[in-house]
């Protein structure tokens, strides 16, 4: 139970983190990099916008994986990261001579994507829970509230 609790909150935490950081950066991102690079570089919106979503799949799938890891379950993981690394950059060629540097991003899409829908169902067998009572859990900010606050109360 402490596992699968730790699991929700841990992802209810960094889905919201990069939730934030991407709304943020969707709206600031351009005047940013503008200003970072004296007006050098000005990326195609569409580029910032995938590669955001890119931040936000990796930020999902490596917090679940974090279940796959502490219990030593994580060579098939490995594996599935490393065929769509490969597969992404095979792709990544075609992509990018049609569509420019956003194609070399979806690409990047593409496995980061892949990795949510191969670690979510594992790291929620490692856990005991299912995915409709997970998707429940990461709605519930409530509770997630309450979780937090007992958590702090415990630690003093």
């Amino acid at each position: 139970d402490e596992a699968r609790t730790i699991l929700r909150r841990a992802t209810q935490l960094a889905v919201a983190l990069s939730l934030l950081l991407i709304v943020m950066l969707g709206v600031l991102g351009p005047s940013i990099i503008r200003s970072w690079t004296h007006g050098v570089v000005d990326p195609p919106r569409s580029l910032l916008y995938i590669l955001l979503l890119v931040v936000f799949c990796n930020s999902v799938w490596n917090t679940l994986a974090t279940a796959l890891m502490a219990t030593n379950q994580h060579k098939r993981q490995a594996m599935v990261y490393v065929s769509g690394a490969t597969i992404a950059v095979l792709a990544a060629v075609p992509l990018s001579s049609a569509f420019g540097l956003p194609g070399a991003a979806v690409a990047l899409l593409v496995i980061d994507a892949g990795m949510v829908g191969y670690v979510l169902p594992a790291a929620l067998r490692v856990v005991q829970d299912r995915p409709g009572m997970f998707l429940r859990a990461m709605l519930d900010v409530r509770q997630a509230m309450r979780s937090a606050r007992s958590s702090r109360s415990l630690m003093r």
